[in-house]
């Protein structure tokens, strides 16, 4: 539970501006992430704080100073890929953009690394760290040997060419089926099971916050949370809300979602395979027996909807 709540300072004149993603070249949404931290810890002390502020009286200037106690939910912005799903913060996204394309990549790695590192539960030895960080050295050095610059010119042109054509075969829904009747009429269940995240929004907002489970692997690590809330102005096509891999045998997923227009199905997936459809703009409560070290997923599909959908686990 958090006691008080900090809007992160951020660049907005940078904000303001639009980006692309520098692995796919799509370009980026803004989502609003969040963050409940313990009053004192590193992590805590490492968050910017809120600056005081000047407030002017009969007695001249004074300065109101602030004072949180307890856990401290703290949000801010980020950008994100509606192709490739990739996160950037806004200093990520500053120094890709002021370095060489060529150093892209290699910044990119860093980051997911960093990230990993960050949520891994497990902590290594410091000669296995080197043992991985030699074994990364050394397949990057092999590779820079083995592959000829027209090779990485051709697959950098083939990765823009394929995220270009992947945006552009999203359609502009539209709702064919009236104002109540929330059930899809395009999107097929064959495409919810083969698609990831493809999906373009409009004014998008995104909170996140609670524990990894440190088991998914690191294409879904962005939706292992404990607790996650999306909404959407507009959506169309599918994407991943939240995913959870656990040793235990039970998990409970409590699903409260709201559809103001447009069409929209909710699913659980286990291990790839349909499992059950959610409600929509219900609150549903669905607990899975059995699931000890297999994927579970909850999905989205969207024609033009409006939506704001809110999924929480326990295991």
């Amino acid at each position: 539970m958090a006691h008080s709540v900090i809007y992160v300072k951020q660049d907005q004149t940078y904000l303001s501006k639009q980006h692309v993603c520098p692995a796919c070249k799509t370009e980026l949404n803004q989502v609003q992430v969040s963050k409940i931290l313990r009053s004192g810890s590193e992590e805590d002390k490492n968050m910017p704080k809120m600056f005081s502020t000047t407030q002017i009286g009969n007695r001249g200037f004074k300065v109101r100073r602030y004072h949180y106690v307890g856990n401290t939910k703290y949000i801010w912005t980020e950008l994100e890929c509606p192709n490739c799903s990739r996160h950037f913060t806004v200093e990520q996204m500053k120094q890709i953009e002021a370095s060489p394309k060529e150093q892209w990549e290699g910044l990119i790695a860093s980051f997911d690394e960093a990230a990993a590192q960050a949520t891994d539960s497990t902590p290594e030895t410091e000669a296995a760290k080197q043992t991985k960080k030699g074994s990364k050295k050394a397949l990057k050095l092999a590779l820079s040997i083995a592959i000829p610059a027209t090779i990485v010119t051709t697959l950098i042109v083939t990765t823009v060419i394929f995220a270009f054509t992947s945006l552009l075969s999203i359609p502009e829904f539209v709702d064919t089926n009236g104002p109540d009747n929330f059930a899809l009429v395009e999107i097929t269940r064959e495409d919810m099971l083969k698609s990831i995240s493809n999906y373009r929004s409009v004014n998008s907002k995104k909170t996140q916050d609670g524990r990894h489970t440190n088991i998914v692997g690191t294409k879904l690590r962005d939706y292992d949370y404990d607790h996650i809330n999306r909404s959407f102005g507009t959506l169309h096509g599918i994407l991943t809300l939240q995913a959870t891999k656990v040793s235990s045998d039970r998990l409970t997923l409590n699903i409260n979602s709201t559809v103001e227009s447009g069409n929209a199905e909710i699913i659980i997936l286990v291990d790839g395979e349909y499992h059950c459809s959610v409600d929509v703009n219900q609150n549903q409560s669905i607990t899975l027996q059995g699931i000890a070290g297999k994927e579970v997923l909850v999905k989205l599909a969207s024609e033009a909807a409006k939506i704001q959908v809110d999924v929480t686990r326990t295991y």
